[in-house]
């Protein structure tokens, strides 16, 4: 019986959802736990495709905010924009609970997502208000998310305490350059 458990986790055409293979990863033995973890975890672990994912929204996002320039109140760009994130979200909930999707929460990752949320209604505000006053695409979309990207790297290696190579600091350096270039330009 224990095998047929890892035979379902390797071979099924639907996702095994987490809380159902935690339960189940009790019945089996250490190496076939251990085999039934990497095939589950494998393609959990793999984060470049929602990398790529966030970096198509975010440029869609920005290419968005900029063609809403003058041609609409910013206020009401935000609604609209903010409307139609909570649409997908609702929708993507719908299927991910479809497929057996379970929603863990803690009460840290609710004031964590809470945090999240009011940053983005501040960063869409002063997006669309941004751009409706004439920024330039190229040059203020670049440069916000330049500097975004180094204040997370900060918090991430001051607060968080991740390891800083010297690829990374040689990356900052030239994002800081970049910064500065922008300004000038």
């Amino acid at each position: 019986m224990p095998y047929a458990r890892v035979a379902l986790l390797q071979y099924s055409d639907r996702p095994i959802p987490y809380h159902v293979f935690q339960n189940m990863h009790l019945f089996v033995n250490s190496v076939d736990n251990r085999k039934a973890t990497e095939v589950y975890t494998g393609a959990m672990q793999s984060w470049k495709i929602f990398a790529v994912l966030y970096t198509l929204g975010t440029a869609g996002y920005a290419i968005g905010a900029k063609l809403t320039g003058e041609k609409i109140s910013p206020l009401l760009a935000v609604i609209i924009m903010t409307s139609s994130a909570l649409a997908v979200s609702l929708c993507l909930l719908f299927f991910y609970r479809l497929y057996d999707g379970h929603l863990t929460y803690t009460r840290y990752g609710i004031g964590a997502a809470l945090f999240a949320g009011a940053s983005i209604a501040i960063a869409d505000l002063a997006i669309f208000f941004m751009y409706s006053r004439g920024a330039q695409l190229s040059v203020a979309g670049i440069l916000t998310e330049v500097v975004a990207i180094a204040i997370v790297a900060f918090v991430g290696i001051i607060f968080l305490k991740e390891p800083l190579s010297i690829t990374k600091a040689v990356g900052f350096l030239f994002s800081a350059i970049g910064i500065i270039l922008l300004f000038e330009g």
